[in-house]
């Protein structure tokens, strides 16, 4: 009964608040749930670093938040070495889709400053949406491993660019980290969306990076959250 009402309240709460903080004020409940009664409702699961849950309005998603207060793709906290690999952890909660995707179809992303509704870092995790697939597939994948390689631009001021990693494992592999020398500078993070995905076996970062008043992606682009 308490887990169910402390829940009631969190869902109520983040509608009543119905601003770019709702998703902070839904995150920190699920921790106040989870060390009151045990339970990570309205969350799916609740860590010390992060939460997964899906939201109860709007389409199909679930995504992975952290614990702490991180604004977004661009917060300097994400550049640290004390960050934890939110790419990595949402991979992993790839467990809470249904029915859970085989790997090759996964598909992480994080919206840009543009795209964004919330100012609370969020992974959106589905499957890879076919467009985009499709993209990756027409001339967007540099020859070589551990660069960034400018594909063909998604629309007018929306660039594409990939990142092959070489490997599968997610253990050296820290996206956002890897986007600071694409990206520059705070305001050009602000206006990139960053995915990520396993193709040929090997893990493939895409930036869609949004030149000064041209077009902007949003996760939505990238993933299809049905699966």
């Amino acid at each position: 009964m308490g887990a169910a009402l402390v829940s009631f309240v969190a869902v109520a709460y983040a509608a009543k608040v119905a601003g770019r903080s709702a998703l902070w004020e839904v995150v920190r409940v699920c921790g106040l749930d989870k060390r009151m009664t045990g339970s990570p409702l309205p969350c799916l699961e609740v860590t010390d670093s992060f939460v997964v849950l899906r939201p109860p309005f709007g389409p199909p998603d679930t995504i992975l938040a952290p614990t702490r207060l991180v604004v977004g793709i661009e917060d300097p906290f994400l550049q640290t070495a004390e960050a934890p690999n939110y790419f990595a952890l949402a991979w992993e909660a790839r467990r809470w889709l249904r029915p859970p995707p085989p790997a090759g179809r996964v598909a992480l992303a994080v919206n840009s400053r543009l795209a964004r509704s919330q100012d609370q870092l969020h992974v959106h995790i589905g499957c890879l949406a076919p467009e985009f697939a499709g993209r990756l597939g027409n001339r967007a994948l540099g020859p070589t491993a551990r660069t960034w390689f400018r594909g063909p631009d998604m629309g007018p001021g929306l660039e594409l660019w990939t990142y092959r990693t070489g490997t599968s494992d997610w253990a050296n592999v820290l996206p956002f980290r890897l986007l600071k020398p694409l990206a520059g500078d705070p305001a050009t993070m602000k206006r990139t969306t960053l995915a990520a995905t396993l193709l040929g076996g090997e893990l493939v970062l895409a930036a869609l990076r949004s030149r000064p008043g041209g077009w902007y992606a949003s996760a939505e682009d990238v993933i299809d959250g049905r699966c």
